[in-house]
């Protein structure tokens, strides 16, 4: 009896501790945190614990650039927008400007044209440039055939595109030829005395017999052929007379007149020349035609007066008159073809005017 008592007090017991176990475990589920709630260092190992760490601090980093690239591109917008403001702004000046400068240029222009154009009674004027003679020269030193020209012009309006012009001009060319060979007793004089008694001992050169003195060989020192031009041009504008630049053709005559001087000594022996320099000048005269281009600009002074720069280009082919004696050693060539290229001014004055166009 009391065996079978103590088996159903250890039944009791051990149903009690069971029922004790259960309200526990389930007291202890009812106060289980959710996952995420506790602090990592309760979850977490050492290296799991750096490692979010260091993962923390590259989103903070990464957060802050984030934030700095959107102030910065806001920045730039607003630079932007204040760039293009400021670019309206004087784009507007500028259009400001322009229009007044244009209705200031057009008042001007209306009032310039009320008043009367200078008639260019008469004009003085100046010029420099290239003046060039080919010559035929048997020579193997080389002198320079163009060469500084100047002049002078006195011009006159006939209409408003045509001007007469009455012009002076000069340049002259020239070289000086070594006496190298006065001891050399090998050439020979020549037999003419028609000026092309060239010695045979070509180096002799320049060894020349005359025909102004027969029979007398000189040796050449030197020697210029001088070329003044006096004509008569006509310029016809082909562009609006009322253009910033008038570019013009021209024709004219022209009277030309050479002058030819020749410095040398007499030959007293075939090795021996004499020391004093005598020498030979001969003028004569041709006549030609002449074309010309030129561009020139108008500077009214006021006052009448008007300041007229110009450029031209002219050639010029000579024909009939005298020749030149052949004992000169520049023989220009056949037929003679002369070229100019020049610049200069000229002052106008007109007594009055007329309506411009």
């Amino acid at each position: 009896m009391s065996s079978r008592v103590s088996g159903y007090a250890r039944s009791i017991l051990l149903a009690l501790g069971l029922l004790l176990s259960l309200g526990t475990a389930i007291s202890y589920a009812q106060h289980i945190e959710p996952p995420g709630s506790l602090p990592p260092d309760s979850m977490l190992s050492g290296d799991r614990r750096k490692a979010d760490s260091i993962r923390k601090v590259q989103q903070a980093e990464l957060a802050k650039e984030a934030e700095q690239h959107r102030q910065d591109s806001v920045k730039a917008a607003l630079a932007e927008q204040e760039d293009a403001m400021a670019r309206a702004r004087e784009q507007v000046r500028q259009d400001s400007i322009r229009a007044a400068q244009k209705l200031a240029d057009e008042e001007k222009l209306a009032l310039f044209m009320q008043t009367p154009q200078p008639w260019r009674a008469i004009g003085f004027g100046l010029s420099g440039g290239i003046g060039s003679m080919q010559t035929a020269i048997d020579n193997p030193n080389l002198f320079p055939t163009s060469v500084f020209a100047y002049g002078f012009q006195i011009a006159t309006e006939v209409t408003h595109r045509l001007d007469v012009e009455l012009s002076f001009s000069h340049f002259t060319i020239g070289g000086n030829f070594p006496n190298n060979n006065q001891s050399d007793s090998t050439y020979n004089y020549g037999s003419g005395n028609n000026g092309q008694g060239i010695p045979t001992h070509s180096p002799a050169w320049p060894y020349i017999d005359t025909d102004y003195k027969p029979g007398v060989t000189h040796l050449v020192q030197g020697e210029t052929l001088g070329t003044t031009i006096i004509g008569l041009d006509l310029h016809y504008v082909i562009t609006r007379p009322a253009s910033a630049i008038k570019f013009y053709f021209g024709i004219g005559y022209e009277y030309m007149s050479f002058t030819s001087t020749q410095q040398y000594l007499l030959m007293e022996s075939p090795t021996v020349a004499s020391s004093n320099v005598s020498s030979f000048e001969q003028t004569w005269h041709k006549s030609g035609i002449k074309l010309l281009f030129g561009a020139k600009h108008d500077f009214e002074l006021g006052g009448g007066y008007t300041f007229e720069p110009f450029a031209q280009i002219g050639s010029t082919g000579l024909f009939g008159g005298q020749s030149e004696d052949a004992a000169f050693v520049f023989q220009p060539d056949q037929p003679i073809i002369t070229i100019n290229v020049d610049a200069g001014v000229t002052l106008y004055f007109g007594w009055w005017g007329t309506p411009r166009e």
